[in-house]
């Protein structure tokens, strides 16, 4: 077994003291119940997000309506079971699966690398996944490049998938090549950095030769909005966040 380093003994020797703080200041077995209300409340948190996503909005829908459509029953309108299945249910849902696949992925980075500033963002990740976007909308030329994003559906949202995942891809495979010469995985980070300011450089020069509908197709896409988001988009993306 593996002694423990001087560093991680004066952190657990501030937890166990900060811990026998709270027990002196609140009663033993005061941590557990805090603990056990803390997790009540994070249960919480996304039902009540989920209704107040579903009733609020431009049209305002009550809960008790709300959780009728939901269950099957009507509402006291017509058009409030219309808003709520093909529009924002779809959307919220989309929402909280996306929001839950980028904090598992973001863990697996932390333990893989072994530092909680790992992450999308500072591998080169995002960057590379702009980079693949841009390359497809903006080097296509006329409006096959911006159709790839908008006017064409699900064979558009599937598109700029691809290309996003083909440009992150990227990035990770440079990492992995260069993970075979280099133990530190802080070096590996700063590499990932460095990517990923390459990767903006080389956007910032697409936009500067490519057409201004173009470039308004592209910034739409940097701002992730669910806006466009259905049934059909929640398909593909439901698999690939539970597997």
């Amino acid at each position: 077994m593996v002694a423990p380093s001087k560093e991680e003994s004066k952190r657990r020797q501030a937890l166990d003291f900060a811990l026998s703080q709270i027990e002196k200041q609140y009663g033993k077995g005061s941590i557990m119940r805090l603990g056990s209300d803390r997790v009540l409340d994070i249960e919480g948190i996304p039902s009540t997000c989920l209704a107040l996503d579903l009733a609020l909005g431009s049209v305002r829908i009550p809960l008790g309506d709300i959780i009728s459509i939901l269950c099957g029953g009507g509402a006291g309108r017509e058009s409030w079971e219309q808003i709520v299945l093909a529009y924002r249910l779809p959307r919220a849902l989309t929402a909280m699966l996306g929001g839950a696949g980028l904090a598992v992925a973001g863990l697996q980075m932390q333990t893989l690398f072994r530092n909680p500033l790992a992450g999308p963002f500072v591998l080169g990740i995002n960057a590379g996944a702009s980079l693949g976007v841009a390359a497809a909308v903006l080097a296509a030329g006329g409006l096959a490049g911006a159709g790839l994003i908008s006017g064409l559906g699900l064979f558009g949202s599937l598109g700029a998938v691809v290309s996003a995942s083909l440009g992150s891809a990227l990035g990770v495979a440079m990492l992995i090549l260069v993970s075979r010469r280099v133990e530190s995985n802080m070096t590996l980070l700063i590499l990932g950095l460095l990517f990923g300011h390459n990767a903006g450089a080389a956007v910032s020069v697409l936009l500067h030769f490519s057409a201004a509908e173009q470039i308004r197709v592209y910034v739409a896409w940097t701002f992730g909005s669910f806006a466009g988001v259905g049934w059909d988009q929640l398909k593909v993306l439901a698999p690939a966040v539970l597997v």
